[in-house]
């Protein structure tokens, strides 16, 4: 861990060192004296930090203030950074106004220009003077320090053995569906419910901590099911099965794996993949590790996780011999095991600081990958070569965490399986707080008391809070003005705990913050909710005005708050990379400086329906790599309004969202956007003007050519990978749409007036959605990007060579196609041609006049599941047996909106227990109202 951080801070040094011109005379031989010490440290690191985990009281106290003073280092050179950046962006002028819908302004005079140049060189002397003195006393801090390490008499450079992280892009996880072990409790529970089938949803009730209240609420609403049930909890721990007032003969206790069964579960773990003479050669050895696990299954997973990447005998003697096992208070319980884990990670990394950041979360929390990169990005634990992305190095990270079991119930995205969120095992997140010496912590904060809040002590730096029933905020928190990491949930839905008054005065205090995370719930939207919630007004509307006064701040997410606006003193928080303002859907505007956050890397601003215009300062945040929502257009007088070729000078973008097109005034702002240049952009939305009701004739065939010309000049890239068109009024689709050879998904919806498909057949799509177009009555050959020739055709070929027609399409979705009617493929080459041999997911929903799937569809084999959802000639094709649907489908799906399903089940005369029983479906929100999926599944 401290390696981590000395590590970081000597790059630093090293960067200011390189810039003399800087520094004041004096300052110069400090930052000298500084990377001296930091360097004769970092030689002893390893040795200093593998005592500490061995409880050495003495060299414990040595680290902790090593990484105080390296935690003041840090805000030192980051404070000066900050401000050097600030007196720059204050000498130079503004340049976007080309880029305004107004006339330009006139510039400055040169007067006014060169009293601000002095003055400005005026607060640069006091301020090199000022850091001057803070590193003078941090100085001499770190000489105390780096003489008391002699004391200790570490060994240097312990193991030699740093390497950089593997590269790890997609991980293997083991299934854990197979199951060593337990036979006797397996079939003790099943005697119990023999009868039982798994339930369509399992409710969850996480009573880890013992809260009785908790517990008791949901006891009381299953006390009176029918004689004979039971209800099965699982607990660590005995107090809190004697607190559910279970009876002594009904508590199962769990034993260790027995000594074979706990081999077999090592064996397959740790010598995956290998060949039979390496396992030979092996097992002696594994054996007697597997026996070191004392029959815990976390522990046999992560040390068989950890043995599958180490080839030789010698790798794994090591293990076996390690110090770890020995250590009293380690060896009583799962930590020798992870420990051993642990320390296999990349020490020249801050693989091991992200893994110990990850306790900042409460046990048993779901943690979004993206979110956690994000925190770990703003604490400076993604550090990145020149021709790497940060991002990216917090991608390889997760992995290599994933890979070595300290993460587990993954959920995952798409086709792909990305990998959305995830969990940490309870023991792993006490491992975690261990490994990090309590830097972080989560307290669930209810009622009116404050002595627990105030007992955590100032080792704390990463602190989340979670508020229920209105309790306080507790604004006496010792040690807030040492927090890096700050997450506040705000649970209480009606008598919200945080608001506009406090957060100015917690904000004074927040000096060193990294990430600020700050979450409100509102209230279901019943009508009397809705005017309490409008009426209230404790919830926050406003970020205050000190909040320039962050000046570390990285990450910032006010996402879902019922903001109108944010603040100018915002653009004051230069270090600002990610701003998440998701779903704040009352912000009407972005601050006009915006400009100023030059460090911006992601401005997440979707669901943000009030925001109809950007400031003309995007076009200076050319480190973004995410805009989730360009606005084209709006504002009041157009003078402060960005126009779409601003987004030219976006040259990092990955992805972006442009919105608005059909207010684009003239074509050529499209053409000097040049979007086909931006060879980093990967994902891409452009949404049009949908159509108007009243929209005379001639109007509209004025807005479909005029949509064709400005959808043809906004070409993307050819590595574009994911591509959305919304709202699009042409007729046809531009013919670079077929030249995207690296498409993996498409979207086409609301596209009211194409007739035709676009003949996309050739791609190499994975997904493919089709919503809302209208005017298509029917799709065929065109659509398959398949000529369609005579077998009299003597320019056809004679060869039997094979056609694929989408050959990597897993999921389509066609919805709200009102009018097609027919969807079949004449097919009349005498090559072979296959159609969408990888197709695992069909969702076929409002399409009321289509009468018949294609043949392959009906007859594939590769069809893992098919939804049916309001197509009523399908259904009567289909569901009533007049066309057998291909039993290799397992899972079929006819998705109904609620009241038609209410209907349909009083008409069919239904028994009661299935009317009562669909209040246990899956209800979900869609554009005509809420639907259920009622599934018949293996047949």
């Amino acid at each position: 861990m401290a390696r981590a951080i000395v590590s970081s801070l000597l790059d630093q040094l090293n960067s200011i060192a390189q810039e003399k011109w800087r520094l004041l005379t004096g300052v110069e031989q400090e930052v000298g004296k500084l990377t001296t010490n930091l360097q004769a440290i970092q030689a002893v690191l390893e040795d200093a930090e593998q005592r500490q985990m061995k409880q050495d009281k003495a060299v414990t106290l040595w680290l902790d203030q090593l990484r105080d003073a390296s935690y003041d280092m840090e805000d030192v050179l980051e404070e000066w950074n900050t401000e050097t950046r600030k007196l720059q962006l204050d000498e130079g002028g503004d340049d976007d106004d080309a880029l305004a819908l107004a006339p330009p302004k006139k510039k400055v005079c040169s007067f006014f220009r060169a009293a601000s140049n002095y003055l400005g060189g005026f607060k640069q002397l006091i301020l090199r003077d000022d850091v001057a003195v803070k590193i003078s006393e941090i100085s001499e801090k770190l000489d105390g320090i780096a003489t008391r390490k002699d004391m200790f008499k570490f060994v240097e450079n312990v193991s030699n053995n740093i390497k950089k992280p593997e590269r790890v892009r997609t991980t293997s996880l083991i299934d854990e569906g197979e199951v060593f072990g337990r036979d006797d409790e397996k079939n003790e529970l099943l005697d119990t419910f023999d009868e039982m089938r798994v339930a369509k949803a399992i409710i969850e009730d996480d009573v880890w901590d013992g809260n009785y209240n908790i517990w008791d609420q949901f006891f009381f609403c299953l006390k009176n099911g029918l004689p004979g049930s039971k209800i099965v909890v699982t607990t660590r721990n005995e107090s809190v099965a004697r607190m559910m007032r279970t009876i002594e003969l009904d508590i199962i206790s769990i034993e260790q794996l027995a000594e074979e069964e706990c081999w077999l579960l090592f064996k397959r773990l740790a010598f995956f993949g290998r060949s039979f003479e390496d396992c030979e050669k092996l097992e002696p050895i594994g054996r007697k590790i597997a026996r070191k696990c004392k029959g815990l299954p976390l522990a046999v997973k992560v040390i068989g996780n950890l043995l599958r990447s180490k080839r030789t005998v010698k790798e794994w003697q090591r293990i076996l011999e390690s110090e770890m096992w020995k250590v009293e208070e380690i060896r009583k319980g799962l930590l020798a095991p992870l420990l051993l884990s642990y320390n296999d990670l990349p020490s020249n990394s801050m693989v091991k600081q992200c893994f110990s950041y990850s306790a900042v979360f409460p046990k048993d929390h779901y943690m979004h990958k993206k979110e956690l990169i994000d925190m770990w990005m703003a604490q400076g634990y993604l550090n990145a070569e020149e021709d790497e992305e940060m991002e990216m190095i917090g991608e390889e990270y997760f992995n290599i965490l994933a890979t070595h079991s300290f993460f587990q119930e993954f959920e995952t995205y798409g086709d792909d399986n990305e990998f959305m969120r995830c969990k940490m095992h309870d023991i792993v997140h006490d491992f975690a707080q261990f490994v990090s010496s309590k830097e972080c912590l989560w307290l669930e904060i209810s009622g009116t008391k404050e002595s627990v809040i105030n007992s955590f002590g100032e080792k704390v730096r990463h602190l989340g809070l979670n508020f229920e029933g209105g309790a306080p905020f507790p604004m006496s928190i010792h040690g807030l003005n040492r927090l890096r990491t700050l997450s506040i949930y705000d649970q209480s839905p009606y008598n919200p705990s945080l608001n506009n008054s406090i957060l100015p005065e917690l904000f004074s205090k927040l000096a060193c913050l990294r990430a600020l995370v700050i979450r409100q719930s509102f209230p279901f939207f019943r009508p009397e909710s809705f005017l309490y919630f409008h009426s209230n007004e404790n919830w926050i509307r406003e970020i205050p005005e000190n909040v320039g006064k962050l000046m570390h701040l990285k990450y910032l997410n006010l996402s879902g708050l019922c903001m109108e606006r944010l603040l100018e003193t915002l653009c004051e928080l230069y270090n600002l990379q990610k701003l998440d303002i998701r779903g704040c859907e009352n912000l009407r505007e972005l601050p006009a400086g915006i400009g100023k956050l030059m460090n911006m890397r992601s401005l997440l601003n979707g669901e943000t329906d009030s925001l109809k215009y950007m400031p003309i300062g995007i076009s200076k945040l050319t480190s973004l790599r995410t805009l989730d929502k360009f606005v084209v257009g709006g504002g009041v007088d157009g003078s402060n309004t960005c126009r779409l070729e601003s987004l030219k000078n976006l040259q990092l973008l990955r992805e972006c969202g442009i919105e608005g097109l059909g207010k684009v005034s003239h074509l050529d702002e499209a053409e000097r956007l040049q979007l086909y240049n931006k060879k980093n952009l990967l994902r891409l939305r452009l949404q049009f003007g949908g159509v108007l009701d009243g929209e005379g004739e001639e109007g509209r065939r004025k807005n479909i050519e005029k949509d064709k010309q400005l959808l043809e000049a906004l070409q993307p890239p050819l590595n574009v990978e994911e591509l959305w068109i919304i709202s699009y009024r042409g007729k046809i689709f531009p013919k670079w749409l077929t030249s995207l050879t690296n498409l993996r998904e498409l979207t086409l919806s609301s596209c009211v007036n194409c007739e035709h498909l676009p003949p996309l057949g050739k791609l190499p799509l994975e997904k493919l959605k089709l919503w809302k177009l209208k005017s298509v009555k029917r799709v065929g050959n065109e659509f398959l990007g398949i000529e369609e020739n005579s077998e009299d055709d003597p320019s056809s070929s004679s060869s039997s060579s094979s056609v694929i027609a989408f050959p990597k399409l897993k999921s389509l979705e066609i919805s709200v196609m009102t009018e097609l009617e027919e969807w079949n493929y004449r097919i009349t080459r005498k090559e072979n041609i296959s159609i969408m041999p990888r197709l695992s997911l069909l969702s076929i929903q409002f399409c009321h006049k289509l009468k018949v799937l294609p043949d392959y569809i009906v007859e594939t084999k590769t069809l893992r599941r098919l939804i049916i959802n309001d197509c009523r000639i399908l259904e009567e094709r289909y569901r009533k047996g007049k066309v057998v649907v291909n039993s290799h489908i397992p899972r079929i799906e006819w998705w109904l909106t609620l009241k038609t399903l209410w209907i349909r089940l009083a008409v069919e005369r239904l028994p009661l227990w299935l009317l009562c029983n669909v209040l246990l479906l899956d209800f979900e929100e869609e554009s005509d109202g809420w639907v259920c999926s009622v599934s018949i599944e293996d047949g």
